[in-house]
């Protein structure tokens, strides 16, 4: 069964961060697509959490995982949220509806913050790479 990952922050292609290269890795890039969120500035990273009226939105990218890759294993211990990291973990991985571009709607996982925001700045587009320009 087919697994996809979506990311809305460092791991974006155009973020230019080097775990990037881990993705290219174990993942093929299907395009763009969102899910419903807010996204909040956290200084050198963003943080997503649900918005559960479902109106706001995050704008990232899809990626297929290839199979048998340890590709999920390797983004928890780089997001610090394997079970032997230290609690409370700074993200969390759940598996959300995501809608691509064309309109199809998948399940895929990405990381959710796991801490309040309230220190954070809403990046009202939903798109981090908006918040990198305004820098």
């Amino acid at each position: 069964m087919a697994e996809y990952l979506f990311v809305y922050g460092s791991l974006l292609s155009r973020a230019a961060h080097p775990t990037h290269r881990v993705l290219r890795e174990h993942a093929g890039l299907l395009g763009e697509a969102s899910t419903p969120g807010r996204l909040f500035d956290l200084g050198s990273y963003p943080g997503a959490v649900p918005d559960p009226s479902g109106r706001e939105r995050i704008t990232g990218e899809l990626y297929l995982i290839k199979p048998a890759s340890p590709l999920l294993q390797l983004l928890d211990e780089y997001e610090g949220c394997r079970p032997e990291d230290p609690r409370p973990h700074p993200y969390r991985r759940v598996q959300l509806r995501v809608e691509t571009a064309r309109g199809r709607i998948l399940a895929a996982w990405l990381y959710l913050y796991n801490h309040p925001v309230a220190a954070g700045r809403l990046i009202e587009s939903g798109n981090y790479l908006d918040r990198i320009r305004q820098r």
